[in-house]
C-alpha cells in the first residue's frame, strides 16, 4: 500500500468509529472551512490518526487528498456498511452500520475499525489483555461488535 492508500485506510476506519460514537450519519460531501485549509498544521490535526502520512505528502498530493475526502469519503464507505447519509435521514434513530455486511466488503478496513473502536472506547477502562480479548472476540464475530454497539446506543 501507498501512503495515500494507507492514508484512506486510516481515516476510514476513523470515520466509521466516529459515526457510531457520536451516533453521526456520514454526508455525501463536505467541503472544510477556508480557514483550516489554509492552516497546514490545523488541517493535519484534523486528518488524526493519519497525521504523519498526511503531513508525508506533496502538497499537491494534500490537495488531491482533501478533495477525496470532502467529494468521496461518505459515498465510498456508507455503502460498505449499509449506512444512511445524513441527507437521507428520516428518523432519528442512532445511524446503523452492518458490521458483518463491512466485513465481508473490505476485512481489511473492518479490523482497522475494530481496533480503532478499541483505541477509543476503551482506552484506559480495562487491561491490554482484556482489551486483546475483546478486539479479538470482535474480530472473529462482526455480529457482537453490532450487538454490543446496538445495545449501547438505544
Amino acid at each position: 500500500m501507498n501512503t495515500m492508500d494507507v492514508l484512506k485506510l486510516k481515516i476510514k476506519a476513523d470515520r466509521i468509529v466516529d459515526c457510531i460514537i457520536f451516533s453521526q450519519r456520514m454526508s455525501k460531501s463536505w467541503k472544510f472551512p477556508s480557514f483550516l485549509l489554509n492552516d497546514e498544521q490545523m488541517l493535519a490535526d484534523y486528518f488524526q490518526p493519519a497525521k504523519e502520512e498526511f503531513l508525508s505528502l506533496h502538497p499537491d498530493e494534500r490537495r488531491m487528498m482533501v478533495e477525496w475526502y470532502e467529494q468521496q469519503l461518505g459515498q465510498e464507505i456508507v455503502p460498505l456498511y449499509d449506512g444512511e447519509f445524513s441527507e437521507d435521514q428520516h428518523h432519528s434513530s442512532p445511524p446503523k452500520c452492518n458490521f458483518l455486511k463491512l466485513s465481508q466488503n473490505d476485512s481489511i478496513l473492518y479490523r482497522h475499525v475494530v481496533s480503532d473502536f478499541m483505541r477509543k472506547v476503551f482506552a484506559n477502562t480495562v487491561s491490554e489483555e482484556e482489551k486483546d480479548r475483546v478486539e479479538m472476540a470482535f474480530l472473529n464475530d462482526p455480529q457482537l461488535l453490532q450487538k454490543t454497539i446496538e445495545e449501547n446506543t438505544k
